[in-house]
């Protein structure tokens, strides 16, 4: 199985810094170049974070002391700001845009504006105007389309019966017209770890290597275990 690893460098300015690893990492080493002295050193475990809200664990290069980092500012933290979605045409042309689905309501006045959240994130979405892309839904039975609101108008009423060719419209009970798009699922966001303001110096050269564990295994207590057992 493989195993995920990213290496990042930056040049600190003094202020926090997001390092996208393309997932959340589950160990995470970050080298500081002290400049004339050993490198500090932080240990990162979403393992410690989670259980025992320890954001790193620092190794002090010019004297060897140890530290537990205890808050996000001084050490590492997890980030993420991933939302999944559906990619639809732009209207005013250019590149698809990135919608996030609401399930069909007949009860939903689809002329306002509403705010929709996902993995506490919150994006809201207005209805259509000449240059940005609708309101999207799936409708209650998914059937491997979305439906982009092509016309606003009122509350549905009553689901309509879907079409299920690209481009094709259909009206509810409430006047709104909907219009059949593929179901381009994705992902839009970061994740990864932020490095705190005060976990590293302005002007200095930072190294992090953050890996993601392909098993992940709590198998209790080593004196519980013969010796043929296999951890």
């Amino acid at each position: 199985m493989d195993t995920p690893i990213t290496i990042k460098r930056w040049i600190g300015d003094g202020n926090a810094v997001i390092v996208d690893c393309g997932f959340i990492p589950s160990f995470a080493i970050m080298f500081e170049d002290t400049e004339g002295t050993n490198p500090d050193i932080f240990f990162y475990s979403k393992i410690w974070h989670d259980d025992e809200t320890l954001y790193a664990i620092k190794l002090t290069g010019s004297s060897g002391e140890v530290t537990r980092m205890t808050t996000a500012a001084t050490g590492l933290s997890e980030y993420e700001t991933v939302l999944e979605g559906v990619w639809v045409p732009n209207p005013a042309g250019g590149k698809d845009q990135f919608r996030i689905p609401e399930t069909y309501s007949s009860t939903q006045d689809y002329g306002s504006t509403y705010t929709q959240s996902q993995t506490g994130n919150t994006v809201t979405c207005a209805a259509r105007t000449a240059a940005v892309a609708g309101t999207i839904i799936r409708p209650t039975t998914r059937n491997g389309y979305v439906y982009e609101l092509a016309t606003a108008s009122t509350t549905g009423g009553t689901e309509p019966t879907w079409p299920t060719v690209i481009g094709d419209t259909v009206s509810d009970a409430g006047g709104n017209v909907w219009t059949c798009r593929a179901e381009k699922v994705g992902k839009h966001g970061c994740q990864g770890l932020k490095v705190g303001a005060t976990a590293q110096t302005d002007g200095d050269f930072t190294t992090l290597v953050a890996f993601k564990s392909s098993v992940d295994k709590n198998v209790g207590d080593a004196g519980d275990l013969a010796e043929t057992d296999i951890a």
